[in-house]
């Protein structure tokens, strides 16, 4: 235990002296002034645990550890900016290939639009070439849906 001041160290624990009764058992008072004059450590002495981390740095394991752990962060590394490229490259791919995919939709709809077209323009012409013939095929058509209807 250190003293100083108003407080009492010990552990590691700040302790006011306030806490302490003013009147002790003499058994108490003699233990608490062999307390006071107990030396701590100094803080910047090194302790047991530095000095052997000090003394594994220099050993070989420790070095071939050191080696190791760098080859795998390397390797990490080349293995990220791969992938990071190969990342890049598949996406370039993909918006190529929509791209296309968008010019070939586009075309197959204006060539779809086209056929309708045509088709509707040939149906006009029968319906204004043959009317009868038309409105026969319009009612036959109209009659085989009303008996499609009906059955189910």
């Amino acid at each position: 235990m250190h003293h100083s001041g108003d407080s009492l160290a010990w552990r590691g624990w700040l302790l006011p002296t306030s806490t302490i009764p003013p009147k002790r058992s003499p058994r108490k008072s003699a233990i608490v002034s062999k307390l006071k004059n107990v030396a701590l450590p100094a803080p910047h002495t090194p302790s047991h645990s530095t000095v052997a981390l000090g003394m594994a740095r220099s050993h070989p394991l420790y070095e071939n550890a050191q080696e190791v752990g760098e080859q795998v962060r390397d390797t990490v590394q080349e293995v990220g900016a791969q992938l990071r490229d190969k990342v890049q490259e598949v996406g370039t791919q993909a918006q190529e290939l929509g791209a296309r995919a968008q010019a070939t939709l586009g075309e197959q709809y204006e060539h779809g639009r086209e056929s309708l077209q045509e088709l509707q323009q040939i149906i006009e012409t029968q319906v204004r070439d043959n009317p009868l013939q038309a409105l026969l095929v319009a009612g036959g058509v109209g009659m085989l849906l009303g008996l499609l209807w009906r059955r189910s």
